[in-house]
């Protein structure tokens, strides 16, 4: 193979590499909405925080929780980020849980 050639392969493969999307984890998201929201925090409260960190969510009120995902916060394989905000019978926040969820080819 050519000089110019391999040089130009080589400097193609880093640049692909630098530009890497960020990896999202579960255990950042739950750090990050345990820093915005506090025991007895309101719905609306939780909705900001979920709002802020851009995921989108339903409420269900069977299992009085949020269930946000993040799609596609990549990695090898197809990886979301699964998000649980529980609240009490008064709509206030009580626990939080998060996930990595992968799924295969």
């Amino acid at each position: 193979m050519n000089r110019p050639l391999v040089t130009v392969i080589l400097v193609l493969a880093l640049y692909g590499c630098s530009n890497a999307p960020e990896v999202i984890r579960a255990a950042d998201i739950q750090n990050q909405l345990s820093s915005s929201l506090q025991d007895g925090s309101t719905r609306a409260d939780v909705e900001a925080a979920l709002d802020k960190l851009h995921i989108g969510y339903s409420f269900d009120k069977y299992a009085s929780r949020y269930h946000g995902i993040i799609r596609n916060a990549g990695g090898p394989m197809d990886h979301a980020v699964v998000v649980y905000v529980y609240v009490d019978k008064d709509g206030r926040f009580t626990r939080l849980e998060a996930r990595d969820s992968y799924t295969g080819p």
